[in-house]
């Protein structure tokens, strides 16, 4: 079976609706059908050489990547072990690198430029992530931070007290990513998608 998302020009065949199936019996988070299909139209414009993925879960969008990008060299970072070794699984053949770790020490000591890069890790922590990739960017590379809402916490105004520093970060982030420093775009879809370019040097 051959099935179409929306209607633009990207194939999720059988090898990826199984990861997307797998994750959903696992309850994996997996991206949501309005954000995927704004990405599949948004990205289907662009080019990427070099693609970081913070967040592999079970590696449905670092496949979904792939099918857009079929050139490209793409990484996934994922610190669950579980998660890692499923990913490592389903991913067989897709010549993704797929790796176990911190994504913070991963992206220390990460030598290669980020055409693209994908936030959908741990939310409180986008912004820690995003500064350390900063040295890696190039004049126009994109960013895409998935759930900027984190279920309501970044905007609600009650907050418990468990979920302050998610609040907290998030909103620093975003103070960060909507500076003069960057183009930024704010997109309500899904739990909240921001989509940053690096403004041409």
């Amino acid at each position: 079976m051959i099935s179409r998302v929306s209607n633009y020009n990207i194939v999720i065949d059988d090898y990826v609706n199984n990861i997307k199936q797998v994750s959903i019996r696992d309850n994996i988070p997996i991206i949501e059908d309005d954000v995927l299909d704004f990405l599949l139209f948004y990205l289907s414009h662009l080019k990427a050489d070099n693609i970081l993925e913070i967040g592999t879960g079970y590696g449905f969008s670092a496949s979904i990547f792939r099918k857009m990008f079929p050139s490209a060299k793409i990484t996934t970072v994922e610190r669950k072990e579980e998660n890692y070794k499923m990913a490592k699984e389903l991913l067989d053949g897709m010549d993704i690198n797929t790796v176990y770790s911190d994504a913070a020490e991963y992206i220390k000591s990460r030598k290669e430029g980020i055409d693209l890069l994908f936030l959908d890790g741990a939310k409180s922590h986008y912004k820690e992530l995003f500064l350390l990739a900063k040295r890696l960017f190039k004049s126009g590379s994109i960013i895409i931070s998935d759930n900027i809402y984190a279920r309501g916490i970044t905007f609600g105004e009650i907050v418990v007290k468990r979920n302050m520093t998610i609040k907290r970060n998030m909103n620093s982030f975003i103070d960060e990513i909507f500076s003069d420093e960057y183009y930024s775009y704010l997109i309500p879809i899904g739990d909240g998608l921001a989509i940053t370019r690096i403004k041409w040097r």
